[in-house]
């Protein structure tokens, strides 16, 4: 999981833009925003669009609150009950909803209608439906999720989630963040789908499911975008790093690879997943490194797997436990090597 944000009435004189002309971009954002569909489903995956919905809920210049009841908070309540309730206070209650849904325009001024002009110009449909089938098609899985795209409010945004019928991306996370776009919200798809296939086996609530389900996303990451292994691990100085350090890095991880996720507390601190603990390792170059070991070790294990199977390989980890998928891939005796 990870960071977060907040809604209100357009007032003239606080948006970026003059209510003066007749075409505004406020009015023009809203007839973009119209055409949009509420959701959209590829295969088994379903979007809904709630930030489009939480911006046309301020049109008529009103706030209405029936509407974002109607159009964002019900479609997506199980998420808000059974996910976002953590939070010491109900920020996702119906009651809240609205109230924080009522000032977001306010709170957030131009912020929220440059994001939404950015998201628009990034044809956020077409790459939301891209993703979804890409995913899709390159696992040969077809998958069974629901995710939420919206702005939360301040200090209380979430991107990832607690089941795939509970997902969520925070769109002011990062602001006018293409990579985000383009490499986050595959990456916790491709999640989704692993945990379709893989969620009921006992090895996935363990440090080596965490670690399989973690290297996963991004081998696949890799693969999808084309990105190279030093750009997913990193920068090429953090990547020879690792790579030099693989070793230790293992061995330190290793022993809490069949230990619960209770007990993997030290090793779910390096997929930044658990601050609590102490880190098996600190002497690393930056604080990124340190945070996402666990990552790196993980890719690197599905790597060695198709290295070890041949080609194409990789996809094995949707329907072998992980720890079948980890003692096959040969990684723990290629390090003795």
């Amino acid at each position: 999981m990870r960071t977060i944000y907040s809604l209100l009435i357009i007032v003239c004189l606080l948006s970026p833009f003059s209510c003066k002309e007749q075409n505004s971009p406020e009015k023009s954002i809203y007839e973009t925003l119209e055409e949009l569909p509420d959701s959209i489903q590829v295969g088994g995956i379903t979007f809904n669009y709630g930030f489009k919905n939480q911006i046309l809920a301020h049109r008529s210049g009103i706030f209405d609150s029936v509407y974002v009841e109607e159009m964002f908070y019900k479609p997506n309540q199980y998420l808000f009950d059974s996910c976002f309730n953590f939070f010491p206070t109900p920020i996702y209650s119906l009651k809240q909803v609205k109230r924080w849904n009522a000032s977001y325009l306010k709170d957030y001024d131009s912020i929220v209608w440059k994001q939404t002009k950015f998201l628009i110009e990034q044809n956020i449909d077409s790459l939301f439906r891209e993703h979804l089938r890409a995913v899709q098609d390159i696992t040969g899985k077809k998958g069974n999720a629901k995710f939420l795209a919206y702005f939360p409010p301040k200090d209380y945004g979430i991107s990832g989630g607690c089941d795939p019928q509970a997902m969520a991306f925070d769109l002011m996370y990062k602001i006018e963040d293409k990579d985000y776009l383009e490499r986050v919200i595959p990456h916790e798809i491709e999640h989704t789908v692993y945990e379709n296939q893989m969620g009921n086996d006992p090895y996935f609530l363990t440090g080596i499911g965490v670690t399989i389900d973690e290297g996963l996303a991004s081998y696949f990451e890799h693969l999808y975008l084309n990105i190279p292994e030093s750009e997913i691990l990193g920068t090429e100085e953090e990547t020879s790093w690792l790579i030099e350090h693989e070793g230790t890095i293992f061995e330190k991880l290793e022993p809490f690879f069949f230990k619960t996720l209770e007990d993997a507390c030290p090793l779910l601190f390096h997929f930044n997943r658990n601050s609590t603990c102490e880190p098996l390792i600190n002497d690393t170059p930056t604080k990124f490194v340190k945070d996402n070991l666990g990552y790196f070790l993980g890719y690197r294990i599905v790597e060695r797997y198709e290295l070890t199977n041949g080609k194409g390989t990789w996809k094995d980890a949707y329907d072998l436990s992980p720890r079948e998928f980890y003692e096959r891939s040969g990684y723990k005796e290629y390090l003795k090597q």
